[in-house]
């Protein structure tokens, strides 16, 4: 009620800053500092993966090869098998916290939440910074999109790397809409280090920020924008001696988890998990690159970052938390976006609270009602007398009539 409240306040005064606001959110922040770990407990798995590195295996080696040491008490047995699947960015992270925390596990997870903290102040520069673009308010954007309980609750009491990999993609995208085309490819390419739905973000910038180019020139951007992203996961790859492994692990499912549509239809084979996680990777790809004409490509990646969201092989809340601050982004005078925040954000926030499956389920009906809406919204329009279009490698400012 508390972030509905400010909300309201700073959509209707334009001219509140962010000093004004600091204090408030560092007052909602702060005891999620002190607290353990919230819900799913992957950050032991993120730490203990960083002491297998450390202790001289390579990241595609299982768990277990730790023995019996302190750093597997927190390690869902179930993850104690297998390579790791996350990317080797992340392990890079976390075996460098491990060899900063002393021997003591704890110290490694509370790193891991200081660059999620970091990772989110960068995630608040980049939604400002293209919603002022979008000519939207900035403040509202940030509010909206990053200062609010799902985010903080989920990716700070949760700590999830998930919020470094937005945090680069959203401040990558950031660079982009303002004409540093190769620094945002650079901070994207390192976010797919991190997790791999990040590539959607390297297709977006390379395809539309490229727009208007000889098709010559565009095919040349998108090759090297490739090509840059499978250099950073070799170097990645070599310093967590995992290679490309964790792309196998990654990419297969074995089981629909509770928040997966097929377990609410009751299929749970995993070959049906693989084949719904492979169409809504397809579908991702196909809205960003397939944007018509006078849309919005930053919408269009949030809603790829959605659809790849909900069709993943082991579904979790915090995986819609990939498009939220996108959305934020194309915060502007659309009417469907705020509704789409405010949904996100209880499905995120209220999933490990009681009947946390069926708020969950509730906002995906929710979310499919309001598509026609973010259709009508879904526009590059900023102020109501001027839009905004990407032409080469720069943003022009066209005047509407009208």
């Amino acid at each position: 009620m508390a972030w509905l409240n400010l909300w309201r306040v700073v959509r209707g005064d334009r001219g509140l800053r962010f000093r004004n606001l600091w204090w408030i959110v560092a007052a909602w922040t702060a005891p999620l500092l002190f607290a353990a770990p919230f819900a799913s407990q992957d950050v032991w798995v993120y730490v203990a993966q960083g002491k297998l590195v450390t202790s001289g295996f390579g990241s595609g080696n299982a768990l277990h090869h730790l023995g019996h040491s302190a750093w597997l008490s927190g390690v869902d047995p179930r993850y104690r098998t297998g390579a790791s699947v996350y990317g080797p960015g992340s392990v890079d992270l976390s075996a460098l916290f491990a060899t900063v925390s002393g021997g003591h596990p704890w110290i490694a997870v509370a790193c891991w939440r200081l660059a999620v903290i970091a990772a989110l102040g960068l995630c608040s520069w980049g939604v400002a910074t293209v919603a002022a673009a979008r000519g939207a308010n900035p403040v509202e954007a940030v509010v909206a999109g990053v200062a609010n309980p799902g985010v903080l609750i989920i990716f700070i009491g949760g700590i999830h790397n998930d919020a470094v990999m937005i945090g680069l993609a959203v401040t990558g995208t950031a660079l982009a809409v303002t004409k540093r085309r190769w620094w945002a490819l650079a901070l994207v390419a390192l976010a797919v280090t991190i997790k791999a739905p990040a590539a959607l973000a390297v297709l977006a910038i390379a395809w539309w920020c490229w727009n208007g180019a000889v098709w010559p020139r565009r095919v040349a951007a998108l090759a090297a924008s490739i090509a840059l992203t499978l250099g950073l996961l070799a170097v990645a790859g070599f310093g967590s001696g995992g290679g490309f492994n964790w792309l196998g692990s990654a990419s297969h499912g074995t089981l629909a988890s509770s928040f997966s549509l097929l377990h609410l239809a009751g299929v749970t084979s995993p070959g049906a998990v693989n084949l719904m996680q492979s169409l809504g990777i397809l579908a991702a790809v196909l809205l960003v690159l397939l944007v018509p004409r006078g849309r919005s490509w930053i919408g269009a990646l949030a809603l790829g970052l959605a659809v790849a969201a909900l069709c993943a092989a082991n579904t979790q809340p915090w995986y819609l938390l990939w498009a939220l601050p996108v959305v934020a982004c194309a915060l502007g005078n659309g009417r469907a976006q705020r509704p789409v925040i405010l949904v996100l954000c209880i499905m995120t926030a209220w999933s490990e609270l009681p009947f946390g499956v069926l708020v969950w389920f509730m906002g995906i009906i929710a979310l499919a009602v309001m598509w026609i809406h973010w259709q009508q919204s879904w526009h590059e329009l900023g102020l109501p007398a001027r839009s905004f279009s990407t032409v080469d490698d720069e943003i022009v400012l066209t005047h509407s009539k009208g």
